[in-house]
C-alpha cells in the first residue's frame, strides 16, 4: 500500500510520468476540472501520465483562478504547465 502525499511538491508538465500526477488528476477531477469524461484520466481512472487532457484541465483551473495564479505572473491565459504558482495555490486549498 502506497500512501499518497496530500501536497503536490514538484513542477509537472506535458509528457511527464510521475506519481504526483495521479494526485493532481484526482484533485482536478474532484474540483470539477475533469481531465477526461471517460477512460484514462477520468474520475476513478486517474493516471500518472501528464498528457494533453491533463494540460487542458490545468489550464482551465488556472483560468478559473486567474487572479491568484495567472495575473501575478502577467499571464491572461492558462499555460497548462503545473508550475510553482499553480502548485502553491492548489496546495493552499487542501
Amino acid at each position: 500500500l502506497t500512501v499518497m502525499p496530500d501536497q503536490l511538491t514538484i513542477p509537472l508538465s506535458l509528457g511527464m510520468e510521475h506519481p504526483q500526477i495521479l494526485l493532481l488528476q484526482k484533485i482536478l477531477n474532484a474540483k470539477g476540472y475533469v481531465v477526461s469524461p471517460d477512460g484514462s484520466g477520468s474520475p476513478g481512472n486517474e493516471t500518472q501520465y501528464y498528457g494533453a487532457l491533463t494540460a487542458k484541465a490545468v489550464a482551465r483551473y488556472q483560468e478559473a483562478h486567474a487572479g491568484e495564479i495567472l495575473s501575478p505572473l502577467g499571464y491572461t491565459k492558462g499555460t497548462g504547465v503545473f508550475g510553482p504558482a499553480t502548485r502553491k495555490y492548489i496546495n493552499s486549498l487542501r
